[in-house]
């Protein structure tokens, strides 16, 4: 019986395909949200985790902005996504103390200038480059090295040095060598010590900076550029030992707070952190998209139910014929709730499949790699199911309850 209902169900659809269509974008629309925000976000777990283990577990990140909360066993248990983008700053004051926790092997802080950038001839670099005012051990912390030329030494720090992203490199200087050339930053001459290797985005850096863009120049200098202040937003640390980083990370926190006169303005942030803010992220992201999916499900369900209650209304003496022949109140009811679930089952497999589409589009030709969990895929055709069965009982109670001898008038 099941299978005649299908039958009919898709002999129905196939009659009215472009209005069949129509009414199941809105399953469409909501499957393809959630299954591809989903997809997002495992790709970029997978993605962070493996580059974390790379960058390997004796990495910390002293940041400004109190982003996560921990409980007195180091555990984090809150995410604050709004001071990510904090405007608290960390000292020089700060880097000397974190370098003199027990247990530290360097330290180097990072400090972004805003500034224009020129070359010796005058052309400027467009504006999406950044200038970050460090130390030598900038490039261990980044696992970083120099592909031409030399990187500055720490009795250099207050000289005018600069060492170029290659693509700062290139803009400025096209395929020329750049080494011993100058640039200007705020009309004050630096002169090109090296170019860096290539860069992939940082998993330790939550504002996306492109180090491939960036000029590194001393601390010292960038001091004197920026009027004697300089606004620390980062300390890199790295760790002799990584059996004790719990304990590290506890007297780093702990001297930082002193030197903040107990203001908790800054997070101290183990490479394992970065996974948890991750999923912080995405979790506001899967329910903002989990909220629209919703709605897109719920008028595509209204949809279904309006295509359906036309369809009953058209098909009156079909329904009439088929009761007068013996067919019964169950039988009707089974036929119509058939074609509705068919009906939402169809747009969520093309939800899914438009997903599958966009996924493979992104690993094609980006640097994106979304992950599609089977699960993900199976709770998405399940709540299609729901959605089938709540908006398309009513129009298959309408065509059971219809008077066969009304119907055949």
């Amino acid at each position: 019986m099941i299978k005649l209902y299908m039958q009919m169900a898709t002999s129905s659809i196939r009659r009215a395909k472009w209005r069949s269509l129509l009414t199941m974008l809105g399953v469409i629309i909501g499957v393809t949200s959630v299954v591809m925000i989903f997809a997002l976000g495992e790709g970029l777990k997978k993605q962070v985790s493996g580059e974390l283990k790379d960058l390997g577990t004796d990495s910390i990140v002293v940041r400004s902005g109190n982003i996560i909360e921990r409980n007195k066993d180091g555990k984090v248990t809150k995410v604050n996504l709004r001071d990510v983008f904090t405007q608290s700053v960390l000292t020089d004051k700060d880097t000397e103390q974190v370098k003199a926790v027990n247990g530290v092997s360097f330290a180097a802080p990072i400090a972004f200038i805003s500034a224009p950038v020129a070359n010796d001839d005058g052309k400027a670099l467009s504006s999406d480059s950044v200038i970050i005012a460090t130390t030598p051990q900038i490039r261990e912390a980044l696992n970083r090295d120099v592909e031409t030329g030399e990187f500055f030494t720490t009795p250099e720090l207050s000289k005018n040095l600069a060492v170029l992203g290659p693509d700062v490199a290139r803009e400025l200087f096209g395929e020329e060598s750049v080494v011993g050339r100058i640039i200007k930053i705020k009309n004050t001459e630096f002169v090109i010590r090296g170019v860096m290797t290539r860069a992939k985005p940082s998993p330790l850096d939550l504002v996306n900076t492109d180090y491939n863009r960036a000029i590194y120049i001393p601390l010292g200098a960038g001091k004197v550029l920026n009027g004697g202040t300089l606004a620390i937003r980062e300390i890199s640390v790295k760790l002799a030992e990584t059996n004790n980083t719990d304990t590290v990370v506890k007297e780093i926190n702990k001297v930082v707070l002193v030197s903040h006169g107990g203001i908790q303005d800054f997070s101290v942030l183990e490479a394992k952190d970065f996974i948890g803010v991750l999923d912080s992220v995405f979790g506001v992201l899967t329910t903002f998209v989990a909220a629209v999916a919703g709605i897109s499900l719920f008028v595509g369900g209204i949809g279904i139910m309006n295509i359906m209650l036309v369809s009953v209304s058209e098909r009156t003496r079909e329904i009439g014929i088929r009761k007068s022949i013996g067919a019964t109140n169950q039988q009707i009811l089974g036929q119509f709730l058939v074609e509705a679930i068919i009906l939402t089952l169809i747009g969520g497999i093309i939800g899914v499949l438009v997903s599958l589409t966009v996924t493979a589009g992104l690993r094609l030709y980006t640097e994106i790699h979304p992950y599609i969990e089977p699960r993900v895929v199976g709770i998405a055709l399940g709540v299609t199911l729901v959605v089938g069965i709540v908006f398309g009982i009513i129009p298959a109670l309408k065509a059971a309850r219809k008077d066969p001898i009304e119907s055949l008038r």
